[in-house]
Order: C-alpha cells, then structure tokens, then sequence
C-alpha cells in the first residue's frame, strides 16, 4: 500500500503548519510568522476546495501570499516599532530636575543622581551631596552634567 502525501486530506497538514507559526509568533518580537501562518492557512483552503492541485501548487500559494503579506505589512510595522532616536531620549532629560543619590565629587569623578526613576552617573562643578536637588545642564556620553537647584527654586 503506497502512501499518498498528497491528498485530500492535506489540508490538515497545512492547518498544522498554520497554528505552528501562530504559535511561535507569539515568542517573537515582529508580526512576520504570522503572515506565514496566513499564508499556510491560504494553501490549506486551496488544497480543500481544490484537491486536485498538486503539493507544488500549494507551495506556491503559501509562498505568495506569506511574502506578499510581509511585504504589505513591514513599512507598517517600521513606522509602529520605530524607536525614538538616541538623541530625542536625552534631549528630554535637559531642564529636569534629578535627586543625587550619591555624592557628587568632581575631583574624584564620581557620583549619581536619579532622574525618573533611572540612574545616571553625574557630574557638577561642585561638591553636591545625597538628598540634595539639582538641574540636568546637558548629556556628555554617558553622563549628566547638572547643576545644583538653589533654595527656593525649581
């Protein structure tokens, strides 16, 4: 008895083709396996509705439509995974107010404050200590240069 990959019932393979993807799209960061998952899904209502066609047919269905579907959909992706540039990020940091959380000493180079909820390495033309409030100046690599809030003032 000779078995027969393609037949009627390949469109079950398919479907199990299918819900794999779906499934490892749910570990991954992006949409593409998905559009796999479509194109598998497409490949198997064509084996159904059409036992006729040959396992290359198939093929080709599932090809086409899972690359015509990641084609479509990534300039959408791009725009709604796009980050925000590097420089935008720290620009949004300047003016605002951070608490030292470690002293700052310039003769020793050292010292840390907290600017929403994140830690920075900082640095200040003065001896600034904990609990003591200063403003961000700029961003020098990957450190701040602040300044220290006078009484009375924010």
């Amino acid at each position: 008895m000779e078995l027969n990959i393609i037949s009627m019932e390949s469109y079950a393979a398919w479907v199990a083709v299918a819900v794999a993807f779906f499934a490892f799209e749910i570990f991954t960061p992006s949409f593409y396996l998905m559009w796999f998952g479509v194109g598998a899904l497409a490949a198997g209502l064509v084996s159904f509705l059409f036992p006729g066609f040959d396992l290359w047919v198939q093929s080709v269905v599932f090809i086409a439509v899972s690359l015509l579907l990641v084609m479509l959909s990534r300039p959408i992706s791009d725009r709604i995974t796009k980050k925000p540039p590097v420089d935008a990020m720290f620009d949004a940091l300047i003016d605002k107010t951070a608490l030292v959380v470690e002293d700052l000493d310039s003769d020793k180079n050292k010292g840390r404050v907290r600017v929403n909820k994140e830690e920075w390495r900082a640095e200040a033309g003065e001896r600034i200590y904990v609990g003591e409030k200063v403003r961000v100046l700029r961003v020098e690599g990957t450190h701040l240069v602040v300044e220290k809030i006078n009484e009375g003032v924010e």
